[in-house]
């Protein structure tokens, strides 16, 4: 093998990992929250609003609420409440909460509401 070829499998293999990045965590973190750490409500709406749009299915919210730590609650007539716990200290948490008004098995509407509690 000639050094030529060397020093530009070395360079392409340098120039590759150098190149690897991954911002995704950061970038979403910055949309949702503000510079104190408190969720922005307008913008989690509308991303809780674009993931789970009118015809979603009522799974697909429960099991996203479970992948995230969080619990659904049993449905009340035509509505469903999951709770997210995305903080937590000693004896505090912050939390966000996700309600669903259902027809049969379809999310209808979809409404979110963050808060904390502690002691």
């Amino acid at each position: 093998m000639s050094l030529y070829f060397k020093l530009l499998s070395i360079l392409t293999v340098l120039s590759l990992t150098a190149c690897s990045f991954d911002h995704r965590k950061k970038v979403a973190y910055s949309l949702l929250y503000d510079q104190n750490g408190f969720e922005i409500d307008e913008v989690y709406a509308a991303a809780i609003a674009a993931r789970f749009p009118k015809g979603t299915t009522v799974n697909e919210l429960i099991e996203f609420t479970k992948q995230s730590e969080g619990k659904c609650f049993p449905k009340h007539g035509n509505q469903l409440t999951c709770e997210i716990p995305v903080q937590g200290h000693i004896c505090a948490v912050r939390m966000i909460q996700i309600k669903a008004t259902l027809s049969r098995e379809e999310i209808q509407s979809i409404t979110y509401f963050s808060g904390g509690f502690g002691c």
